[in-house]
């Protein structure tokens, strides 16, 4: 097996244009609208370690 370099491009300090609040808002699958918490689960803050998945908790989708 042969492994390939990979090339990675950064961009130019102060080039980087931040999201915005609603990036995710324009992507769908199989025709529903994906958003942040189907993307990265429903949080809570945790003492312990910061943040931990809410319980009992359920994303739009249904994905969580």
């Amino acid at each position: 097996m042969r492994i390939m370099p990979i090339n990675y491009t950064v961009p130019p300090p102060g080039r980087y244009e931040q999201p915005t609040e609603n990036w995710c808002e324009p992507v769908t699958k199989s025709g529903e609208r994906l958003t942040k918490g189907n993307i990265f689960g429903i949080l809570r803050e945790d003492e312990t370690i910061g943040y931990a998945p809410q319980e009992n908790a359920v994303s739009a989708n249904g994905w969580w």
